[in-house]
């Protein structure tokens, strides 16, 4: 009876309780012993995500030990954007995983950013799993993490250094996209590796084209080997080439000169992996070298064969230049060098100085004035009409040009003529014989030199009214006003005589300046004269002008009556337009 009743027995409930509690406690302890020794992060947290167990080595890491951390809400102890990521976690994922059949496996990772006892931020990853009794349902949640602060500075570092790339490559490829000049990298092999927009633009090639294109292919033969020259220097002595000239040959065969710069790539170790460089299109600056040399052709041609003087001197008064008329009159061949003073008589010197001064301070007209000189095998002195212009480079007084005309014959003929007393007393001109005479001998030279003249007829209109209302002294001294006015209008190598009566003639030695604008300048001149004169009568005059043509010549008498019949036209029409006044 008691071997059946010991048979059929069975262990009280409560022992059982005992004993599945010291095999948890057991188990947990273990658990405990061993997440202690561990490195990495490990929480035990219940259902409602209270905290129940940390490890040593999240109290190391957050500073906070268990009792600390249990006080401490995970909204404070997680970062904002932190604790929104976990709550929004476990919302969904502890509703989902409780309501699972209890072969449901929790396992997801969560990166959280956790506020530590000494105010700094530290991040870490976390893996979330059930603990399950028995009965295989969830009565603890297992939290596994690691410190990944570092990853993530490291991480963010990274980012924030592409970002920075890209910003800078952004910028590198907008300066290069917008510049004038092309800019172009090659490999060693002299294959495009890289170019900007206008290196498309003066190759006319797209981007896919160009992309790998040797050298060879925009580069005639004539070329080519001064273009592999120049990259090997380069690549053997290391250093910066530029101004280098070559022509491009773009898509369509156009030829284009550019002018390029040089430099060696290389890489980290050193070692060379190609050519970069700047292309400038050059063809306005050869245009204009060569419309140079075009000018400076013509300029050399014209002077060389002329039979003026021409020099040109710097700012301190050395020659230039001199042409063969120059060298002719001085007698030798090495002018260039020499002080232009040194050939000038001593009575002009000064005059010359205040010419190179007024030059030196930038003077833009053309002075007009006569010098004199003393050459080799001749007698006496040598005049000459001069006229002269400053010469500017980049903007600033370079040097000053000088064309001189011989007038030393025109000077003795006019010495000649006031020795014949042929002077107009009442007006100080040429009277007529002194105009004719001097007139003939100029339009000799004309004839010789092959130089236009004109020569201008001027009628004082109204004389016989003047004289006859106001007396014949204001008619003389209407005279002496025209012959003023004619003075300041022409040019002192000009010809004005007065030939009689209320009739003067200027024969404007070389035809260099429109008649209009003379016309101009005589009409300025006699309003001015009107403006201040105190009489109540104007200065008027009648204009005809005829020109000598060297290829037709004639005699001053024919050219003064052509003159005088157009002069006689235009008194006509003022006579019947009421009035003389200009």
């Amino acid at each position: 009876m008691k071997k059946k009743e010991k048979e059929g027995s069975t262990l009280p409930e409560s022992r059982i309780s005992r004993k599945k509690e010291k095999l948890l406690e057991d188990s947990e302890e273990l658990y405990h012993l061993l997440a202690d020794h561990m490195k990495d992060l490990v929480w035990l947290l219940d259902l409602n995500l209270n905290i129940k167990y940390i490890s040593p080595s999240v109290e190391k890491l957050t500073g906070y030990n268990l009792n600390e951390i249990q006080n401490i809400t995970l909204e404070k102890l997680l970062s904002k954007t932190s604790f929104d990521k976990a709550k929004k976690f476990f919302s969904a994922e502890m509703t989902k995983a409780l309501a699972a059949p209890d072969d449901y496996v929790l396992k997801r990772s969560l990166e959280l950013e956790l506020n530590c006892r000494d105010g700094c931020m530290i991040w870490t990853e976390n893996t979330f799993s059930f603990i399950r009794d028995e009965h295989r349902k969830p009565v603890s949640i297992l939290c596994e993490g690691r410190d990944i602060t570092d990853r993530r500075r490291a991480e963010k570092a990274l980012r924030e250094s592409e970002a920075w790339h890209r910003r800078s490559e952004e910028r590198y490829r907008n300066i290069l996209d917008n510049m004038e000049e092309a800019y172009y990298e090659v490999d060693l092999k002299g294959d495009l590796t890289f170019f900007n927009a206008t290196a498309v633009t003066n190759l006319g090639y797209s981007n896919d084209e160009m992309m790998g294109m040797n050298f060879r292919k925009y580069v005639d033969k004539e070329n080519e080997q001064k273009v592999f020259e120049a990259f090997h220097r380069v690549f053997v002595t290391g250093e910066f080439s530029k101004g280098v000239d070559w022509e491009l040959i773009s898509k369509n065969g156009e030829k284009k000169p550019i002018e390029s710069s040089i430099s060696l790539m290389k890489d980290v170790d050193g070692n060379p992996v190609g050519f970069r460089g700047i292309i400038r299109d050059i063809t306005e600056r050869k245009r204009a070298e060569e419309a140079l040399r075009e000018s400076e052709r013509k300029f050399r041609s014209l002077t060389e064969t002329a039979q003026d003087i021409i020099l040109t001197i710097d700012m301190k008064g050395i020659i230039t230049y001199a042409n063969p008329a120059a060298a002719s009159m001085a007698g030798r061949n090495d002018l260039v060098g020499k002080v232009l003073r040194d050939f000038i008589s001593p009575e002009v010197v000064n005059q010359h100085l205040e010419m190179l001064d007024k030059h030196r301070r930038g003077f833009t007209g053309t002075m007009s004035y006569e010098s004199q000189i003393s050459a080799r095998d001749h007698d006496g002195l040598i005049y000459f009409d001069v006229k002269s212009t400053t010469l500017f480079y980049h903007g600033k007084p370079s040097g000053v040009l000088i064309i001189a005309r011989d007038s030393t014959e025109r000077k003795r003929t006019e010495e000649q003529i006031r020795l014949l007393a042929i002077v107009d007393t009442l007006t100080g001109l040429f009277n007529r014989r002194g105009f004719i005479t001097l007139a003939e001998q100029q339009l000799k030279t004309a004839y010789r030199t092959e130089k236009k003249q004109l020569l201008f007829f001027i009628d004082l209109d109204g004389l016989k009214m003047i004289n006859d209302t106001y007396g014949h002294d204001e008619g003389d001294h209407a005279l002496q006003k025209t012959a003023m006015i004619l003075k300041q209008t022409f040019r002192e190598s000009d010809i004005i005589g007065r030939l009689g009566g209320d009739e003067f003639a200027v024969l404007v030695v070389d035809d260099d300046e429109l008649q209009k604008n003379i016309l101009k300048r005589l009409k300025e001149r006699i309003k001015e004269e009107s403006t201040v004169s105190d009489v109540s009568y104007k200065i008027s005059m009648s204009i005809g002008v005829a020109e000598y043509d060297p290829s037709r010549p004639c005699k001053v008498e024919e050219l003064m009556l052509e003159a005088d019949r157009l002069m006689y036209i235009q008194k006509k029409e003022k006579k019947q337009a009421g009035g003389y006044h200009m």
